[in-house]
């Protein structure tokens, strides 16, 4: 299997404030995937994905962890809604 990553903002945008990436088999959010998408709300990944770059979501203020979606409970988006309850 071919790790997939994506290092730019991709083309599955439904609208300019949600990204939905649920049927693909991303594996890796590059560095600055999505940052300054100051639209971005929300965002369903795949449970494929394993890792995130850095500054993924830098500038991304109306997106919180709580809006990234998953099918289940993926360990990257259950780190980054517990970092969200600490702060």
């Amino acid at each position: 299997m071919t790790s997939t990553t994506a290092s730019t903002a991709p083309a599955t945008n439904d609208h300019p404030d949600n990204v939905d990436l649920l049927h693909t088999n991303l594996q890796e959010l590059g560095a600055c995937a999505v940052s300054e998408c100051s639209e971005l709300k929300s965002m369903t990944i795949p449970d494929s994905l394993q890792t995130f770059g850095s500054n993924v979501f830098f500038k991304c203020s109306k997106l919180v962890p709580s809006s990234i979606n998953t099918h289940n409970n993926n360990a990257v988006v259950a780190h980054l809604r517990s970092q969200e309850q600490e702060e």
